[in-house]
């Protein structure tokens, strides 16, 4: 219709002749352009379809003097035979790279013994198998809680020191044995006011400074591929516990002034087994029993996070229920990477007890962003470390006589891995305020 135009309108110049000649010429440019394009990206899909039917001839180690090349292969879910998937190398490269025993993990792709195989092999850069740890940290905590006719302040101090070593490749085979041992100082300070007297037996006006102290020591076994399985671990826990509880200048409106009440000792043992499956790229599902407190569970969850001290990107997932389904928890972390160093994490915590005719309901839930700073981020220097600060918002209610509580709390820490040793610091503040269920 347009060329019917064009050929009746009277006194058609040159220059518009010229001008349909261009636009043709653009048409029939853009028209070859789109076909050789076409062709380009056909033939690169064939090519690329030609070169991911590689077959894999053999899957090798190099550069793994203290670790089994069968620990390290574990982790690649492909065998000889397979067609070569790039995604599953990915996926390997992954979770070598957030463990501690490597510094860095690279992939090399050699020819095989003839056209159409290939030799996959993970070259590593190993860390020192033997870990050691050593951790300071210190909770400064002012509580408020209003009950009724009670009112009570407390405000306190906690100190922990802790040390750690860890071997992370044990027999070369990955299986990790860990012991640590922390100490913890308590000294706190309570002012009860009740103005109904001996209401919950607390006198009109008490203040009372108490401590405690002692000390727990855990040693913990994990098992990453039980029976050299690639996809069953296994996890176990122990840790003793002894404190001292004490309590002084208990100062009282009644007869009871300056009484003195002694300290009393504590031991508590603890104990976990896990045995656990993984599911796919990166989930696993895991049956959990704890004997002392005839409590078990079963969970599920992935971990996607590229590094265990220092992770820049990925998340983890958790969500498990008792047997028998009264208690349930959930959490989620993600991290982003929003300028090569600069990550913030944000976290997202839920737990819910149901308890019995003697225990309340308990629903506790918690928010909180991170903001690190790290100042290394290769390892294979040596030096990886970096500093942090958190805030995070948290609320516990309960269903019957006993005081809700919202929390919210403010913590830095530094910390610094070399090539055998990971030291940490951290400080925080906790603000709390208590009110009625």
């Amino acid at each position: 219709m347009v060329l019917s135009i064009i050929l009746h309108v009277q006194g058609l110049t040159d220059f518009s002749l010229s001008i349909f000649k261009c636009l043709r010429s653009f048409v029939a440019f853009i028209s070859i352009s789109f076909f050789l394009i076409s062709a380009l990206i056909l033939s690169g899909q064939v090519y690329a379809e030609s070169a991911s039917k590689l077959t894999i001839e053999a899957i090798e180690c190099s550069g793994n003097k203290n670790t089994k090349c069968g620990f390290i292969t574990k982790k690649y879910y492909q065998g000889v035979g397979d067609i070569l998937d790039p995604d599953k190398i990915a996926d390997a490269r992954l979770r070598l790279g957030s463990l501690l025993q490597f510094k860095s993990i690279a992939v090399q792709l050699e020819k095989g013994s003839e056209k159409g195989r290939v030799i996959v092999v993970f070259a590593v850069q190993e860390m020192s198998h033997l870990q050691y740890g050593l951790g300071v940290s210190v909770l400064v905590y002012d509580k408020d809680r209003h009950y009724i006719d009670l009112e009570e302040s407390e405000s306190g101090q906690i100190r922990k020191v802790s040390l750690s070593i860890t071997d992370l490749n044990l027999f070369g085979t990955g299986k990790a044995l860990s012991f640590n041992l922390a100490g913890l100082s308590t000294k706190y300070r309570t002012v009860r006011n009740n103005s109904r007297g001996n209401y919950y037996n607390y006198s009109r006006y008490s203040d009372e400074v108490d401590y405690d102290h002692g000390y727990r020591g855990s040693l913990e076994y994990i098992d990453p591929h039980l029976f050299g399985s690639q996809d069953y671990f296994f996890n176990a826990y122990f840790s003793h516990r002894s404190y001292y509880l004490g309590r002084s200048n208990l100062i009282l409106s009644h007869d009871e002034a300056n009484e003195i009440r002694k300290g009393s000792d504590s031991n508590l043992n603890q104990s976990r087994f896990g045995l656990g499956r993984r599911i796919g790229k990166v989930s696993y599902i895991q049956l959990s029993v704890d004997p002392e407190d005839d409590f078990n569970d079963i969970s599920y969850g992935w971990n996607t996070e590229n590094d265990a001290v220092f992770p820049t990107e990925g998340s983890v997932f958790k969500i498990s229920t008792s047997f028998d389904l009264k208690d349930s928890f959930l959490y989620y972390r993600e991290n982003y990477d929003i300028n090569s160093g600069d990550v913030i994490t944000f976290t997202g915590r839920l737990l819910k007890v149901e308890g019995d005719k003697w225990e309340p309901d308990i629903l506790d839930r918690s928010l909180s962003v991170r903001y690190t700073l790290l100042n290394s981020k290769n390892r294979s220097t040596g030096k990886y470390r970096g500093a942090y600060a958190q805030l995070t918002r948290s609320r516990k209610t309960y269903d019957w006589e006993v005081l809700n509580s919202d929390d919210l709390s403010f913590e830095v820490g530094y910390s610094l891995q070399t090539d055998s040793t990971i030291f940490s610091f951290s400080f925080r503040f906790l603000e709390s305020d208590g009110d009625e269920p």
